[in-house]
């Protein structure tokens, strides 16, 4: 984890001291260095670190079968997608807000309502930033995004 990560997560848990900031991983490899960084990221009560078995967070999903094929790991772009996967699925059985590690918050998000994204530009819309609840629209928006992201992004990406 880099220091200017670690300023991003702060910054969440910072300002939002109301709300859990959940910082999840496919691997460990977060712990290997710096200890420090973790360390001081830890020290705050409403900061958690989870390492999540993908091949069981992907059960009961509406893309599970898919998954289990095998294609996803095939991408030319794996961490990437597996970033892109990991925060969709989050948001699909939990609901909640979703920030990329670059994104500093000087407010809290207390008074925000769920189920909004960030823009890039005026025509696009990007996955940087994502708030949505756990059921209703939210719940029904998570899914349509993963469907998309099997439909579209992982047509072009796999190599064949």
């Amino acid at each position: 984890m880099r220091a200017h990560q670690a300023c991003a997560i702060e910054s969440a848990a910072l300002h939002n001291q109301n709300f859990q900031v959940f910082v999840l991983f496919a691997c460990r490899t977060y712990l290997e260095k710096p200890a420090h960084i973790i360390d001081a990221l830890l020290s705050y009560k409403n900061i958690k670190f989870r390492e999540l078995n993908i091949g069981t967070y992907i059960l009961d999903t509406p893309i599970t079968d898919w998954l289990k094929l095998n294609d996803f790991y095939r991408s030319s772009f794996l961490m990437h997608h597996l970033s892109d996967l990991l925060r969709l699925l989050t948001l699909y059985r939990y609901g909640g807000i979703y920030l990329d590690m670059d994104v500093m918050l000087l407010r809290t998000f207390e008074d925000l309502h769920l189920n909004y994204a960030c823009s890039m530009g005026n025509q696009s819309i990007s996955n940087s930033i994502l708030g949505l609840e756990p059921k209703g629209f939210g719940h029904q928006l998570a899914e349509w995004l993963l469907q998309d992201f099997r439909k579209n992004l992982m047509y072009y990406a796999i190599e064949r």
